[in-house]
């Protein structure tokens, strides 16, 4: 009990060093936090489930399978509603760790070593390898047509072809297999105006859905395609229309530029002129606005503020040759290795400023419910600018050089709350000790009605930040009270976690183009995904890794137990 007591004593508020000291760590700062380190594993593990099962929701992805199943997309939204936040306030803590051990330079040296080399030798390795498999992935097997001949006559633009087929009983409503987009879609996205205003003649449903639950306006507002939405709302086409995932028409309208030029790539169909494009998105939303009964102005006014934040990154002046430096997407699926990267340089510009200016002389620091609250109220601040182009559960995704501030500044919240949290005495954690209650209550009541009130933006901002923050620190609660010791199997598993996570995508859109056409349930092919991949993973790391120069600098030299 004595011990207990001056441990504690330690490090009660304002006994700490400031944030820029270097001196040495106390005893219990000295000891792994084994419950993070297994927290941090499973934060990336997760990830590679999150990216198996994206196959499988009927939602777009690098690979669309033949079948999907809604648990599989109530799963992928639950786990992108926390994961990177929880990583990110680990990924916080353990730099202010080594910070106090070693002190700032080796801090930097420990975090140029073990993030930014990692994340460029993956960027010229990893990521042209995840480019090829995606092409192939998308490519139909021989003998196979990823069209059907009504479809690419209409991609061939061929009006009079297209209506002698039509007329010797082409099937107006099959989708191609391989995006599950109808005929009369992939006019209206071509902008084939003739070939739209056949295909409704001859007996085409303006109303026709795709595999995802888009319907042929959704594709004229996000091409820009006022001639083609004109002549859907002349017949009655519903412009409240949403598709599964809950977007609507006017939603798809304001698609920032890397969604648009993803989806656009993936269907093959090019973007030549970005303006003319929203210029037509704009005369879109002038024809939805006045469906709906709504001056342009009132609709403008709704999304002014925010639309006006996104015209600004994806105006022009980020814009280098062929490369937009925001939203042309370069680090894919290592995004995160960037982010952290930037997030310790301003960890390092704070405790630069914090030492200079000697913050640790002023007294206590604030007690750390405090600094959660603040946390709390910052985090749903940056969530407000969340899903401008398309309302959404979770945070945004951003793969550019440049990141978005409000993306950046949204993580570097919870990075910095973990360095703040880890200033306190942590063995005897209370951060998240009501996980039993905060757990259910989270997936329980916050997830559902998150997903329900996605259009309500000051309800779904409350709803996703209560969320991120309930399971983020429920999440901790449950591996402090359970995983918080020396374990041989945890350790193995937080030491080849971020070899798996790096190598993961390449294998599993390989293995998702593999099954996409199995006469199999979802669950099923997701199941077979995940765990081929991540046996082939871990005996890559065992085999290729673990004992290699790539080991010692992915997870630095081990240690015996």
């Amino acid at each position: 009990m004595r011990d207990q007591q001056s441990t504690r004593s330690a490090a009660e508020p304002g006994t700490g060093p400031p944030l820029g000291s270097t001196r040495e760590l106390t005893a219990l700062s000295a000891g792994r936090r084994h419950d993070l380190d297994a927290l941090r594993a499973f934060a990336m593990l997760l990830g590679v489930a999150l990216h198996a099962a994206l196959s499988f929701t009927g939602k777009p992805w690098i690979v669309v399978d033949s079948h999907s199943d809604e648990s599989l997309a109530f799963f992928g939204q639950a786990v992108h509603g926390f994961r990177m936040q929880l990583f990110f306030l680990v990924s916080g803590f353990f730099a202010a760790l080594v910070c106090n051990r070693r002190g700032m330079k080796a801090m930097l040296k420990n975090r140029l070593a073990r993030i930014l080399v990692p994340c460029l030798l993956a960027l010229v390795t990893i990521q042209p390898l995840m480019i090829l498999v995606a092409m192939r992935a998308n490519t139909p097997p021989d003998g196979q047509a990823g069209d059907t001949p009504l479809i690419r006559t209409i991609r061939a633009n061929d009006a009079e072809s297209v209506d002698r087929m039509l007329g010797a009983g082409a099937l107006v409503e099959k989708a191609d297999p391989q995006h599950g987009i109808k005929p009369l879609s992939w006019a209206v996205l071509g902008g084939q105006t003739d070939i739209v205003r056949i295909l409704l003649a001859k007996g085409g449903n303006f109303e026709t859905e795709n595999r995802d639950g888009a319907r042929p306006l959704h594709a004229a507002a996000f091409m820009g395609r006022p001639e083609a939405a004109k002549l859907l709302l002349d017949r009655g086409a519903d412009p409240k229309a949403k598709t599964n995932s809950g977007d609507t028409v006017m939603d798809v309208s304001f698609a920032d530029a890397d969604t648009t030029q993803g989806i656009a790539q993936a269907i093959g169909i090019p973007i030549d002129d970005w303006d003319q494009l929203e210029e037509g998105r704009k005369a879109v939303r002038e024809l939805i606005a006045g469906e709906l009964g709504l001056e342009q102005q009132e609709n403008d006014e709704a999304w002014n503020l925010l639309g006006s934040y996104q015209a600004l990154l994806s105006s022009d002046q980020w814009r280098v040759g062929p490369f937009h430096l925001i939203y042309t997407g370069i680090f894919g699926h290592l995004w995160f290795l960037w982010f952290l990267c930037w997030l310790v340089a301003l960890q390092a510009l704070i405790m630069t400023i914090g030492a200079r200016m000697d913050w640790g002389a002023v007294g206590s620091k604030p007690p750390l419910w405090a600094g959660l609250a603040l946390a709390v109220v910052l985090s749903a601040l940056f969530q407000a600018f969340m899903g401008i182009s398309t309302p959404g559960f979770g945070p945004d995704t951003a793969t550019g050089i440049l990141p978005p501030p409000h993306l950046l500044a949204y993580y570097a919240v919870f990075y910095l709350f973990g360095a703040y949290y880890f200033s306190f005495d942590s063995r005897h954690d209370s951060l998240g000790y009501l996980w039993w209650l905060w757990l259910p209550l989270a997936l329980g009541i916050l997830l559902p009605a998150g997903l329900a009130w996605r259009e309500d933006r000051l309800l779904s901002v409350l709803l996703q930040t209560g969320y991120a923050w309930l399971m983020t620190l429920g999440m901790i609660g449950v591996f402090h009270r359970f995983l918080n010791w020396q374990n041989q199997t945890i350790r193995y598993c937080a030491d080849s976690a971020y070899w798996l996570y790096l190598a993961h995508l390449p294998l599993v859109v390989w293995t998702q183009g593999l099954v996409r056409d199995w006469p199999m349930p979802a669950l099923v092919k997701f199941s077979l995904v995940t765990a081929g991949c991540m046996v082939l993973l871990v005996a890559s790391y065992q085999l290729l890794v673990r004992h290699t120069w790539l080991g010692k600098l992915l997870n630095g030299p081990r240690k015996i137990l």
